[in-house]
């Protein structure tokens, strides 16, 4: 709404701006007053008049939706519901310092992104919105005060009311006069418009001092207003100046309006009235002597702004002129030829608007470029489960398609957001839509989950095909959620930015990952997606599972970790208020050296701590260098291993401060792989014993083998599972595990073969067959490297081609399983 609405009122404002120009200089060129009149209304009305169609305008303004792609964003990929993971994953330092109920720190309720933040437009039109209603209701005090005074003084003389009734016969003989009511107080003649008819109110004192010339001088003027409809004029400006109050053009044209109106009703006069003229001038300076002698011995009752008083002021030089143009007003009305031209030649500027586009500034002069591009509309409505709209949420569309859930925006990419309104819809558009393109969309609103999931069981669909010049529409329902959110400081109180997130829910047996996020340039971060059936009995008891809580933690390369426990606990009100305090810790560093002295460049070091658990990895630099930073002393393991190389060096050390020198000797060994096997383009082989201990890979403790992956190849892209490297494992397909090659194979047939769910469908499952015939296979592998040490669910995509593969990889491993 209030993306249309800004845009619009800008447009017409210009458009009344311009009309008003002409008007005004017009008038100084071209004295006919009663053109002018009619240009100054239609000035005023355009500010309420939709444009028809609109131009383009070189106006460049940034797109309100698009984000910087500098921001470190949330990170699910579309995936379903599946098991919990076997706690396989990232564990952290006890000693980071958290404090849910510290005071003396204001925690803002926003991220620069997905919290409440302070919206530009939403404010201006609340301050437009306020400002009009306290006009509103400070003129409406003024014109009923002005109203209810009138009321209290005596209808006029029957000779006046008889004046009247004739003028108005000759004016306008199918109407009702206007009554006549004459007033005890310091007011110049006026027309009232407020009541059932218009009133002419006249002052008692001075209308008594009048002649009959004068008095039939002063009526026609009033009665010149009435027929001319000035009244509905007068309405006409006191709406525009309540809504459009910021508007110079406004306050300029009810000065012009009211200065025209006089010179037509005085122009007017003087040809009904020719023989008149000088009573008409006398009337006029009568009133302005009266006018000022009676101000300074009695108060003077402040004129509403809707009437039309014959006298705007007192002051002799303002009457004087006024009265030496007297005999140069020439009256001009237009006739109907005249007036259908005006309307004629004014409905160009009132049926256009300026639609300004917004240009990026580096696509500035690339004119064939943006000739071959258009925009994508991309509207729908954001509900909860119950069909209630949620107003607010943020809607964030990547472009091209990808994984949200473990997404890190970079220059191949742009991001597009949007929000919505009080009813939840919400209007997006993309520009520059040069072909058709997959998109990922994402919603984000405090209080429900995010669209695209959790880590352990997915979310809704959430790819949407853009075309060029289309309009796309995607609706979604998200289901509450319990909300987190705060903010990461370093000891000195300042924030960290950059801080990896890692929400996670846990049990006495296992784990299961919810969200990843960073935080932001303030050191804040947020977290949707805790969904209350994650803490419920009947969860825990479908698991068999003792314990559940939520349990987040913060890394970052130059701190020691820290983490938040049993957030589930936690009161309302102090959930979207974290603390978290993050230490320096000491530094260790070194060179890692071949068996020969030689610095061996980009292998993996990580530094491992057991109790309480953390470790940080890194890769080293071209010169074989590392250096951690952010590590609490004490016993630590230090462990280099080269998979693809087979090399490793793994030492304990020992320490209470910085160690900066180390110098770690990668010794070669013997693989203990003795057969390898082609798997969809993946070079893999059995988990051993031995092939464990020797690359170090750690999957002894969970009694589960596997199958590792020894070159990833170059078509794992394809699978949409995450990057692949070798030394990860495959451990489970679907929801069971798996020990090797011939159980992980025949799961994936299996799998891929029998979904559980129709296509579309969702539900806790393991498999998701797509509508174009491939499908989706939810598989579970382990890292230990720069990535950390943990396992990773996802959903493989599997196509037809990748199906007949497995079968025929699946009967020759059969078939040498049986010799």
């Amino acid at each position: 709404m209030i993306e249309w609405l800004l845009p619009s009122v800008l447009s017409n404002a210009l458009i009344a701006t311009l009309i008003g120009l002409v008007a005004f200089c017009g008038s100084r060129l071209y004295r006919r007053p009663t053109v002018w009149h009619v240009v100054w209304v239609l000035a005023l009305l355009k500010l309420f008049i939709p444009p028809l169609w609109s131009v383009s305008s070189p106006i460049s303004s940034p797109p309100t939706q698009v984000a910087s792609s500098s921001l470190q964003t949330q990170n699910p990929s579309l995936v379903r519901q599946g098991s919990l993971n076997v706690d396989r994953g990232l564990s952290t330092d006890g000693e980071g310092i958290v404090d849910t109920a510290n005071k003396e720190v204001e925690i803002p309720q926003a991220m620069q992104w997905s919290l409440p933040e302070f919206n530009l437009s939403k404010a201006l039109v609340s301050f437009w919105a306020i400002g009009s209603l306290v006009l509103l209701l400070l003129t409406t005090y003024r014109i009923l005060r002005f109203h209810f005074l009138l009321s209290r003084f005596r209808d006029s003389d029957a000779a006046t009311n008889e004046l009247v009734k004739a003028t108005a016969k000759h004016l306008r003989p199918d109407s009702s006069a206007p009554s006549v009511r004459l007033v005890d107080c310091t007011v110049p003649p006026l027309l009232w418009p407020v009541g059932r008819t218009p009133s002419i109110v006249l002052p008692a004192q001075w209308w008594m001092s009048t002649t009959p010339t004068q008095r039939e001088t002063v009526i026609m003027h009033e009665m010149v207003h009435w027929r001319r409809g000035d009244h509905w004029v007068r309405l006409l400006q006191w709406i525009a100046s309540i809504v459009f109050w910021w508007h110079p053009l406004v306050w300029l044209a009810r000065r012009e309006l009211h200065d025209i109106e006089e010179q037509c009703c005085d122009a007017e006069v003087m040809h009904r009235l020719p023989a008149l003229g000088r009573a008409y001038a006398s009337a006029l300076f009568s009133a302005s002597q009266w006018l000022d002698d009676a101000s300074s011995n009695s108060p003077r009752p402040p004129i509403s702004t809707l009437a039309m008083p014959m006298s705007h002021s007192n002051r002799f030089e303002t009457f004087h002129r006024r009265i030496q143009m007297l005999p140069t007003l020439k009256y001009r009305p237009l006739r109907f030829r005249g007036l259908t031209a005006m309307l004629l030649l004014t409905f160009l500027p009132l049926s256009i608007g300026i639609l300004a586009q917004a240009q990026n500034p580096d696509e500035v002069g690339k004119a064939s470029d943006a000739s071959q591009s258009q925009t994508t509309t991309l509207t729908g409505t954001i509900t909860d489960t119950e069909g209630n709209p949620i107003a607010d949420a943020k809607v964030r569309v990547v472009i091209p398609a990808a994984g949200l859930r473990q997404f890190e925006m970079t220059s191949e990419y742009r991001e597009v957001w949007g929000q919505t309104d009080s009813l939840g819809q919400y209007i997006i558009d993309v520009p520059e839509t040069t072909k058709e393109v997959k998109a990922s969309v994402d919603i984000l609103h405090p209080g429900h989950r995010r669209l695209v999931g959790t880590f352990m069981m997915g979310g809704d669909s959430n790819e949407v095909t853009l075309s060029p010049g289309k309009k796309v529409t995607f609706d979604a329902n998200l289901p509450n959620s319990r909300y987190y959110a705060g903010q990461v400081v370093d000891e000195a109180g300042k924030p960290i930015e950059g801080v990896m997130v890692f929400s996670n829910h846990k049990s006495d047996q296992s784990h299961g990952g919810v969200e990843r996020s960073r935080t932001d340039a303030e050191g804040r971060f947020a977290i949707y997606s805790y969904e209350d059936y994650l803490f419920s009995e009947e969860f825990a008891v479908a698991l068999g599972r003792k314990s559940h809580t939520a349990s987040v933690n913060f890394y970052h390369g130059e701190y020691m970790d820290a983490n938040l426990d049993r957030l589930e606990v936690l009161d309302l009100d102090k959930r979207d208020k974290l603390r978290v305090v993050m230490r320096s810790g000491y530094k260790i560093a070194g060179i890692v050296r071949d068996a020969d002295g030689a610095p061996v460049s980009h292998v993996n070091v990580s530094i491992v701590h057991k109790d309480p658990d953390q470790r940080k990895t890194l890769n080293t630099n071209a010169a074989g260098q590392f250096q951690f930073e952010g590590i609490r002393g004490g016993e630590a393991t230090l462990r280099v291993v080269d998979v693809p190389g087979n090399r490793k060096s793994i030492q304990k050390l020992t320490f209470d401060k910085s160690m900066t020198e180390l110098a770690i000797s990668l010794q070669s060994f013997k693989s203990p792989i003795e057969k390898t096997y082609t798997l969809m383009g993946m070079t893999v082989a059995n988990v051993t014993q031995s092939i464990d201990e020797a690359y170090d890979l750690q999957t002894a403790g969970t009694k589960v083998k596997g199958v590792l992956i020894v070159q990833p190849g170059d078509r794992f892209d394809s699978f949409g599972i995450g990057e692949l490297r070798a030394g990860d494992v495959f451990w489970m397909v679907g929801n069971e595990r798996v020990t090797d090659l011939l159980a992980m194979v025949r799961q994936l047939v299996k799998e891929a073969k029998s979904p559980t769910i129709g296509p579309g469908g969702a539900g806790n499952t393991s498999a998701i067959p797509g509508t174009d015939g491939t499908i989706k296979v939810r598989v579970v592998y382990t890292y230990n490297d720069d990535r950390g040490h943990a396992t990773n669910t996802q959903y493989m995509k599997i196509t037809p081609a990748d199906i007949a593969e497995l079968e025929k990889l699946l009967a020759e491993l059969e078939s040498k399983n049986g010799e």
